[in-house]
């Protein structure tokens, strides 16, 4: 690893994520030799500890972004006293938190006034987490919560201040209906891209509400709900379409309740789509993918 690192002296992205055993000691005798890291991957490090992550951010002093998925050993408490080191930060990917120094970790969260993306997926985030990124009106523009638990509130809180958030993940958030959906999305007038696979009460109600509201949006991922499913007073028929050329891609794997009917009706409002997954759909017929291919003349991806 010391070899490496005096080969590439100027080295600005280093993944050394998922190691077969204890990395911390490769990683220390890494970092210690790149001074220029920009961005470090250390997710998967299992044995991480304070002291790791305080190194990473004392001795690297262009650093900007921090991935630390699935490491386990890290309290919020070592988190903050970290980043307090490295005020320009611009993204930071640590999951699978719990806080009990709630206020230490916002008082050092809040001071990263670059700070773009965050992701505390699978974390227990108190909604007073997210109304305090609200409050200091943080330049969030990528935000990953998947299986985080009822955050609504802060959620809310959040995206109703910081109103540039062009990605979105929410995955697995079972809180989430159709109506927070429609109330969120009207905040989301700069969305890319959002996740919502496996937030299973969402129907299509959700997906044209984003569609409508979101002007932007090219690329909706909806695996696991319940798009499809409706009532008589609910059904396509008696609602009003319009067309959205802005969709590019669509994910809806494995939703059992979509029909041929309901797929002939999507290429006909999404006129430019070029990636679609149907994948382990069971009410779809050979004649309804002919349909698909012979509406839509974009699509370069169809699984």
């Amino acid at each position: 690893m010391v070899m490496i690192s005096n080969c590439f002296p100027s080295l600005e992205e280093l993944d050394l994520s998922n190691p077969k055993k204890d990395g911390n000691f490769a990683a220390k005798a890494m970092l210690l030799e790149l001074p220029k890291l920009h961005k470090v991957n250390l997710s998967g490090h299992h044995y991480a500890n304070d002291s790791l992550l305080l190194h990473l951010c004392k001795n690297c002093v262009f650093l900007q972004e921090i991935l630390m998925l699935n490491t386990y050993n890290l309290t919020d408490n070592d988190i903050a006293s970290a980043i307090r080191e490295r005020p320009g930060l611009r993204s930071i990917s640590i999951t699978r938190m719990t806080f009990g120094n709630l206020n230490i970790f916002i008082q050092s969260l809040v001071n990263l006034m670059g700070l773009t993306c965050l992701d505390l997926s699978y974390s227990f985030i108190p909604d007073e987490l997210l109304s305090s990124v609200a409050e200091k009106g943080l330049p969030i523009r990528k935000l990953f919560l998947q299986g985080c638990f009822d955050t609504y509130v802060g959620i809310f809180n959040l995206l109703s201040k910081c109103q540039f958030i062009q990605y979105l993940d929410l995955q697995n958030s079972k809180f989430m209906n159709d109506l927070h959906v429609i109330e969120l999305s009207s905040f989301l007038s700069d969305l890319l891209s959002i996740n919502i696979s496996k937030c299973d009460s969402l129907t299509h109600l959700a997906l044209f509400a984003l569609l409508k509201n979101c002007v932007k949006l090219s690329d909706v991922k909806m695996e696991y709900t319940t798009i499809g499913k409706m009532s008589v007073e609910n059904s396509y028929t008696l609602m009003d379409f319009d067309v959205y050329p802005q969709l590019k891609s669509l994910r809806l794997a494995n939703n059992p309740f979509l029909r041929d009917e309901d797929i002939d009706m999507f290429v006909s409002v999404f006129p430019n789509l070029q990636l679609l997954d149907l994948s382990y759909f069971y009410g779809i017929s050979t004649e309804g993918i002919g349909q698909v291919l012979r509406k839509s003349s974009k699509i370069r991806h169809l699984n």
